[in-house]
Parts: structure tokens; C-alpha cells; sequence
């Protein structure tokens, strides 16, 4: 998603980012969170990168339903 063109996907792209930097920062305000980063991208193959896109994007959408009060 970081090279795309498409400003909808770099829109979702920087919500999820914000998101997920928000919950691990709550969890370990000292993480670094680049080598984490590039900890779990070393191992992720094409197939387990398109998974997890797509449960973190149904998360962070549910999430937001809940927020503006359209869904629980």
C-alpha cells in the first residue's frame, strides 16, 4: 500500500497506520516500532501480507462504525 497511486488506498493506508501505531504505542509507549516492522515483514510470505491486510482493514473499519456510532 505505501507505493500506491490511488488516494483512497493511501487514505485507508494512514488511517490503518494511525490506528495500529495508537494501540501499540498504548501498549509499549518505548516499542520501536521499525524494527518490529521490519522484524515481522522479513517473514511474512505474499499470501499471510494479503490476509493480514484484509483482517486489519475489516478491523479498523468495524472500529470506526463502533466510533461514529453505526454499528457495534
Amino acid at each position: 500500500m505505501s507505493d500506491t497511486k490511488d488516494k483512497a488506498v493511501e487514505t485507508a493506508a494512514s488511517i490503518m497506520m494511525f490506528y495500529y501505531l495508537g494501540r501499540i504505542d498504548a501498549k509499549d509507549p518505548a516499542a520501536n516500532v521499525e524494527a518490529l516492522v521490519e522484524q515481522e515483514v522479513a517473514r511474512l510470505t505474499d499470501a499471510d501480507k494479503k490476509q493480514l491486510l484484509a483482517s486489519c482493514s475489516a478491523q479498523v473499519q468495524r472500529r470506526g462504525k463502533e466510533l461514529s456510532g453505526g454499528g457495534t
